[in-house]
Parts: structure tokens; sequence; C-alpha cells
């Protein structure tokens, strides 16, 4: 058997998780946040429970630190708060919910933080909107607010970031809505690579955006109006679209063609990845909360507990330490995580 740098045996069940986490880091304590400068404290606080990134790190602080911890891929339950002033910086997390999970307090990189439009959200104001239940991405915070960028990638191609209270989004992934079309709209598609979005068909006409075409048949919107050379369209997609666009920029659908409507993509994925553990497991429940650590000693920082109720899968056992894993799979140590067996019944 392999010893590790204490001279303890070490148990390599560990490393033959699928999609193990990365390299070791020494233990540190993990410190709640008190409001990092220019952030958004506790004032911007979203609890739910999501897919988090594969291999995502959780540090001990909000700068620098150790890393603790990684997000596997496997749903996850968590709060999220204190959001960093701009992109960069991390956001702080806990993970876990009072029963039955692996509670960590850290940090992770606010960027990769998955969230989620709770309903329509204005990128252009009155005539643009980032579609409910629609994934974004964080830009930036300052109080109860927080900056989002919505990525289109089909049949528009492009960017769109807007300013929202934080009750406007969510951790929590959704299907969006459904749209029906009015009996008597029209179908146009884009006739170019790109068509430019106006607020008026009126001589004072302002141009409020332009959409790129990604897609061979084009982007569908309904009409059931024009005035002079200009179309009011609508579009109802992973954005939502009502302006005028120049009537030579688009061709008419013949009546009773509706084209693929390109509806929206449900966000609501619950597969993830299938993580496994290699060899002989014992599995407990947890009756009071345990102190985890990164290393098989008392002296080691404590970075978070198993909260009572939660189903513990037991890899080893070294000198009074339990090597564990919560049985959900998701998250992951730099190395292991150790409790006191005794602690564990064990």
């Amino acid at each position: 058997m392999e010893t590790n740098r204490n001279g303890l045996t070490r148990w390599g069940m560990l490393a033959a998780l699928c999609l193990a986490a990365g390299s070791l880091a020494s233990a540190a304590t993990a410190e709640p946040s008190t409001g990092q400068a220019g952030g958004t404290g506790r004032k911007c606080m979203l609890q739910g429970s999501t897919l988090m990134p594969k291999d995502l790190k959780i540090y001990d602080k909000e700068a620098g630190g150790n890393h603790i911890a990684s997000f596997t891929g496997v749903e996850s339950k968590l709060v999220t708060y204190d959001f960093p002033k701009a992109k960069g910086g991390r956001v702080a997390v806990q993970t876990g919910t009072g029963s039955g999970s692996f509670r960590i307090d850290g940090w992770i990189d606010a960027d990769e933080l998955p969230l989620y439009t709770k309903a329509e959200i204005p990128a252009v104001r009155g005539h643009i909107w980032m579609g409910s239940k629609q994934q974004v991405s964080f830009v930036g915070a300052k109080n109860d607010r927080i900056k989002i960028k919505q990525t289109l990638k089909y049949p528009i191609q492009g960017t769109f970031s807007a300013w929202t209270n934080c009750t406007s989004v969510s951790l929590e992934p959704g299907t969006p809505p459904g749209w029906e079309k009015p009996g008597q709209a029209r179908g146009y598609v884009t006739k170019k690579d790109s068509v430019d979005l106006y607020d008026s068909a009126g001589q004072d006409r302002q141009l409020v955006a332009t959409l790129y075409n990604v897609s061979e048949e084009g982007i569908l919107f309904w009409s059931q109006k024009a005035r002079g050379g200009y179309i009011h369209v609508v579009h109802h997609g992973d954005i939502v679209v009502d302006a005028w666009a120049r009537r030579r920029d688009l061709k008419r659908l013949p009546w009773g063609e509706t084209m693929d409507q390109q509806t929206r993509r449900t966000n609501r994925s619950r597969s993830g990845p299938k993580l496994a553990v290699q060899g002989e497991t014992k599995k407990v429940t947890a009756t009071k909360e345990v102190a985890l650590r990164l290393a098989p000693k008392d002296t080691t920082p404590i970075i978070g507990v198993i909260e009572k109720g939660t189903e513990v899968l037991v890899l080893d056992i070294v000198v009074g330490f339990a090597s564990v894993l919560p049985k959900s799979l998701n998250l992951s140590p730099p190395e292991h995580f150790w409790v006191n067996a005794k602690d564990l019944g064990l």
C-alpha cells in the first residue's frame, strides 16, 4: 500500500472518482463573509438547487487562500451572497441547507456561478428583453442590484447585458414559458446575416439594436402591422423583441407557412455527470453535526460540517479518523475529507 507524507496508509478510492478533484491543498479555516469592499454583502442573497460547473473550486478566502473543496457537476444545494463589485471577483457560498448535506462556507469565482432569469428583464428598454428562465452570467453588483449578461448563440448571435434587482435572478433553472402567436400574425424571416431594429417607423426613428443571424433559415419574426417601408415585428425566443424593421430586410412567409418557431430550450437539466466510487464503502447517516477537516488530525482547521441527517460514504479509517464523501457525490475534497470516526458512531 502507498503511504502518505505522514507515514499513514493512503486509501486510493478517492482517486478513482470519475471526475475527481484537482491538486493538493493545505487545510485552512473557511471564513464566512462579512462583506467585501464594494460588494453586495447580504443585500443580494440567492438560495437554490442547481447543477454547478464540474471542478469549480471553493476557496477559504475572497482572494487567494486555499482550495478546500470542489463541485463535481452534480446538483447541489447552496446559498450565495456578497457578490463582488465587478467581474473577476469571488462570491461567497455556503453549501447545504441545514440538514442532509456537507456544509462548507467559502468563495467561488462569481463568473462561473450559473444564474437564471425569473422573468423577462429589459435589455433595451421597451424593445428587447432577456427571456424568462434563461441562463445568464454575472458581470457586476452593487447594493441589492446585479448586472447580468446573456450570451446568445442560435438563431441569434450576440450579447445583451442589464442591471436588475437581485430578486429577479435565481440559482434554479426552469422551463421557459410558451408563447402563442396572434391568429392574424404573418411570419417574416431575415434575408441577410443581420437586421437593424428601430423604435418606430417614423422619420425620427432611432436604431435600438442590430441582431446577427446564424441560422440558415433566418430569424423568425411575427407581424400584424406595417407602415411605409417598415414592419412592426415581434420575436419570442431566448430574447423577446418588439420593434420595427425595414421591409426590404425581411422575407414574408406565405399564409399557412409557419416555419419552425425556434422555440426556447429548457434549462431544467438534471442529468449531470455520473460519478462512482470504486471499491468497498460503508454508508452511515450522521446523527449530529460532525466537523470536517482536510487532514486526519484534531489540530487541523475545521472547513465545515456534515449536517445532521446526511448520508455519508466512509472510504477508510485511519488512526481514529474516517475519510468520507457525501453520498450525493456533489462535493469532492482536494485530497480527502476527514472526520472523527467516533462522531459518526464508528
